[in-house]
């Protein structure tokens, strides 16, 4: 699933199509950094086209969203369930 924003693109061609790729959660800093990579639209990304541009950004993280409370409880259970060290963290 990718985000449908027409963004122009250095070399005059416009990105319709937008995937994130990657993204860090600075829970310290309170920021998100991510790359998101723009096709000329969704059918060339789905038929593996290239993407034609790369944006990547640190914006500002809501620590008060439950949204990201909810990213933090799922991060914590896959660690304590990956990784016997954590495995009887409470």
């Amino acid at each position: 699933m990718g985000l449908n924003v027409s963004i122009a693109t250095p070399g005059g061609v416009a990105a319709t199509y937008w995937v994130i790729e990657r993204g860090d959660i600075d829970f310290k800093a309170g920021t998100v950094w991510f790359v998101a990579r723009g096709y000329v639209n969704q059918a060339a990304h789905d038929a593996g086209s290239a993407y034609i541009e790369e944006i990547s950004d640190t914006i500002p993280a809501d620590q008060s969203n439950a949204l990201f409370g909810q990213i933090v409880s799922y991060l914590e259970g896959a660690i304590k369930a990956a990784d016997t060290r954590f495995a009887g963290a409470t």
